[in-house]
């Protein structure tokens, strides 16, 4: 907003970041006083918000809040998982590693709005099928400029959509037989094993199992297994009987342990941070579709699962918006951490 564009540091350096969702608040900054410029942010990011839950509403129109309430609930069981002791009660041992590091859709809100909301009105306009295939991609190409992590995971999604007739997917799970598990199986143990050995994550440093500290590692890779079969394969099994045949379900899933495997990032897991996001997207669009087309047990344990999933959201929510603020003294204390 103060500066010339592109911006270049001292030392020569350009400015390298996913700027896109930026650049429009900034831009109006330059024609406003300063002090407007966390208003234009929040109205910018509020128009987002409007503009994905309306693209929603086509999709689900009356259902359109349950899907909103099962998407902001979805996230990892981490915190079920901690509390009630499973990884020490199997292994005998305690905080050993990390956490998967899915980041749930409250989290992404709160934590990396700028990446996650362009995120949402893609998918909402994805969803419903708003644009050919050209403006497809080429605005699937605008999102890389707001989420690079965000347009990787849409990827798959917009091959299966883009060639129905013709993609891997569809010729995959139009009929699911033994060549068909034989394949997936196989691409899965080449993702696998090679993800395993580009993985730098603490929790997937399954390396360690080729060095001397052997138990150390067979407790992480025991662990990570605990917490992948909690996340994952719980809500695989409740849903596989109406998506057993979807594109959608077998890309969520499969994107969801992918994710996981490979690490991108300097601190964090980055890829792991953005990619989720995308994925839980999908997972709370199957979960709403699902729902009443489920029977009476797979429903309640549907509605259980989502319940115990929303336990953090909440609590991350009932955190931060006692320090929700636009203006820039509350701005300040924020960034201060006051």
């Amino acid at each position: 907003m103060r500066y010339d564009w592109p911006l270049v540091f001292p030392d020569g350096n350009l400015l390298v970041y996913y700027f896109g969702f930026w650049l429009p608040p900034a831009l109006a900054s330059k024609f406003f006083p300063l002090g407007w410029s966390p208003y234009l942010l929040w109205l910018w990011s509020l128009t987002g918000m409007v503009l994905f839950t309306g693209t929603m509403s086509f999709y689900f129109k009356s259902r359109i809040w349950i899907f909103i309430l099962v998407l902001f609930s979805l996230a990892p069981l981490n915190v079920v998982i901690n509390k009630t002791g499973i990884v020490y009660f199997l292994l005998g041992v305690k905080e050993v590693g990390q956490d998967l590091h899915w980041n749930c859709c409250m989290a992404q809100l709160v934590c990396t709005f700028n990446h996650f909301i362009p995120c949402l009105v893609f998918g909402g306009v994805f969803i419903n099928r708003m644009l050919d295939k050209g403006s497809l991609l080429f605005f699937s190409s605008l999102l890389l400029l707001c989420s690079p992590f965000g347009g990787i995971a849409f990827l798959p999604y917009l091959a299966a959509a883009i060639y129905p007739d013709k993609s891997f997917f569809s010729d995959m799970f139009r009929s699911w037989n033994a060549r068909s598990f034989f394949l997936t199986a196989s691409a899965c143990g080449i993702v696998l094993v090679t993800a395993l050995f580009m993985s730098g994550a603490g929790s997937m440093n399954v390396l360690l199992l080729f060095q001397k500290e052997t138990d150390e590692s067979m407790i992480l890779l025991g662990r990570t297994i605990i917490f992948l079969a909690a996340n994952l394969v719980i809500p695989a099994i409740l849903l596989y009987p109406v998506f057993r045949k979807s594109s959608m379900f077998w890309i969520t899933i499969c994107g969801f342990a992918a994710c996981t495997l490979i690490y991108v990032g300097v601190r964090y897991n980055e890829l792991v941070f953005k990619t989720s996001g995308v994925f839980f997207f999908f997972l709370a669009i199957l979960c709403t579709q699902a729902f009443p087309m489920l029977g009476k047990v797979r429903k309640f344990l549907l509605v259980a699962y989502i319940a115990l999933c929303s336990i953090f959201p909440i609590r991350l929510f009932m955190h931060h918006a006692k320090t929700f603020s636009v203006t820039p003294v509350g701005i300040q204390k924020n960034i201060r951490n006051e």
